[in-house]
């Protein structure tokens, strides 16, 4: 009997218990095939137990189902100011989520989709906003246009 994100297949005549396919999972024991798709616009390693081992494909991000990290679907990141890596990324040493978009050099994510043009300038003449929401040295808060303490703008 072949375990979960594994089925029955045969090779040179011989059985054999072979891995889930890329973007399909099999939660349970048995020689069944792999049943279960991840949702459209999504993919998952070979050998996958369960939905969460499904993540969304670059190009995606994740909506999850309500109260859980499981994904329902992945949406375009078709977002002025964002970019979408897909796949997870870690929260902990031990927890990941789904990637969510984050904003691209130029740009300051104040919500989950939306994504506002930095005003400010650093003297080296790039934004003061780097990406991601990280400020160059010498701004932070909202829009990187804040000065921090021991700060001053031209």
């Amino acid at each position: 009997i072949c375990m979960a994100g594994h089925f029955s297949a045969t090779r040179n005549d011989e059985r054999i218990c072979d891995e889930c396919p890329s973007g399909r999972y099999k939660p349970n024991l048995g020689d069944e095939p792999c049943g279960l798709n991840c949702p459209a616009n999504s993919d998952s390693l070979p050998g996958a137990t369960s939905l969460e081992d499904c993540f969304c494909r670059a190009g995606y991000h994740a909506i999850e189902i309500s109260n859980s990290s499981l994904l329902e679907m992945c949406l375009a990141c078709n977002y002025r100011g964002l970019s979408c890596s897909g796949g997870r990324e870690n929260v902990t040493a031990n927890e990941t989520r789904n990637a969510q978009p984050v904003s691209l050099p130029g740009y300051y994510q104040t919500g989950n989709v939306v994504a506002v043009a930095c005003d400010v300038n650093m003297a080296d003449g790039l934004s003061a906003c780097r990406g991601g929401n990280i400020c160059a040295q010498g701004s932070t808060g909202l829009l990187c246009g804040e000065c921090p303490h021991g700060y001053a703008r031209d």
